[in-house]
Order: C-alpha cells, then sequence, then structure tokens
C-alpha cells in the first residue's frame, strides 16, 4: 500500500516534470519565433520584462519597447 507521504511526494515530482516541460516547450517556442522575426522585424520592436518569480510559476509581461 502506498503512503500518504509518498504519494504526495509522487503528485509533486509529477507537477516538477509538468513545470519543466512547458518551460521547455516554452524555450523552444520563444526561440523559433525570435528567429522568426529577425526576419521581418527588430528585436527592439517587444522587450520582454520579467516581474517576479515563484518556484510554481514565472510571469511574463510583454510591452512595446
Amino acid at each position: 500500500m502506498v503512503t500518504h507521504e509518498e504519494l504526495s511526494y509522487a503528485r509533486k515530482l509529477a507537477g516538477d516534470l509538468m513545470t519543466l516541460k512547458i518551460e521547455s516547450d516554452n524555450a523552444r517556442h520563444l526561440s523559433a519565433s525570435q528567429q522568426s522575426d529577425a526576419t521581418m522585424s527588430t528585436s527592439s520592436d517587444v522587450a520582454l520584462h520579467r516581474e517576479g518569480t515563484t518556484h510554481d510559476s514565472v510571469p511574463f509581461r510583454w510591452e512595446p519597447a
């Protein structure tokens, strides 16, 4: 039988893995987007500002440069 602690730990690991996958997918998409934008516009058109970070999420805010 699985204990409550083991189940909680497994859920935490699963959440961490999903977070890593999402961050990896976002980084890949951002990299492809930057390469595409470089041919159509300058990189100064949009500035990416990091507002604050927590362990669970990293919010971003897009603003015109």
